[in-house]
C-alpha cells in the first residue's frame, strides 16, 4: 500500500510539474500602454519629462489650440538630449499624448487634411505616419485616436499603432 501511495505522489508530482511547465510557456496577458494628455502653455506643450517647443497661435487664428509650423518642433526634457522634429510635422493641434513615457501621438493639419505622426521623443524621429484624412479632426478616444475614414487607431502595449 505504501507503495501505490508513493505512486500517486510521483504521479501528483509529475503533473504538477507539466502544469506549471505548460504556464510558464503560456503567452503573458500584456500590459497596456500608459497615456498621458498633453498641457499647453503659449508656444510650450508639456508632456512629462518632455517639453515640446513651437511658435504660439497668433491672433486672430481659428484654431487656439494649434501650434505653428514656421520653427521645426524641438523637444526638450530630462532624460534625453534635446532634438529637433522633421518639418514635415506641420501645423500642431490637441490632443497630443504622450504613450510609454517616450512616443508622442501628434495630430497635425494643413488646409482640410489632417494627419497624425508618432514621434520618439528621446530622439525626435517620425516612427510612423497615418494616411491623410481629408477634412476632418482627428479626435482622442480612450484606446488611441479616430481618423475619420479608417479603422480606429489602437495604441498597442508596445506604445506604437497597432497593426490592423
Amino acid at each position: 500500500m505504501a507503495q501505490n501511495n508513493f505512486g500517486n505522489r510521483s504521479l501528483m508530482v509529475r503533473a504538477t510539474i507539466l502544469i506549471f511547465a505548460a504556464l510558464a510557456g503560456a503567452p503573458a496577458q500584456a500590459a497596456e500602454c500608459p497615456l498621458e494628455t498633453a498641457t499647453t502653455n503659449q508656444g510650450d506643450i508639456f508632456v512629462p519629462p518632455f517639453t515640446l517647443h513651437m511658435l504660439p497661435p497668433s491672433p486672430p487664428d481659428p484654431h487656439p489650440d494649434s501650434w505653428d509650423s514656421a520653427v521645426p518642433m524641438s523637444i526638450t526634457s530630462t532624460v534625453s538630449k534635446p532634438c529637433t522634429v522633421s518639418s514635415e510635422v506641420g501645423i500642431v493641434t490637441t490632443p497630443i499624448i504622450l504613450a510609454g513615457q517616450r512616443y508622442v501621438y501628434v495630430p497635425t493639419y494643413s488646409g482640410s487634411e489632417s494627419r497624425l505622426f508618432v514621434i520618439d521623443a528621446t530622439t525626435c524621429g517620425i516612427m510612423w505616419r497615418s494616411p491623410i484624412v481629408d477634412a476632418a479632426e482627428i479626435t482622442a478616444t480612450t484606446q488611441g485616436y479616430s481618423l475619420p475614414g479608417h479603422p480606429p487607431l489602437i495604441i498597442a502595449p508596445n506604445c506604437l499603432p497597432e497593426k490592423p
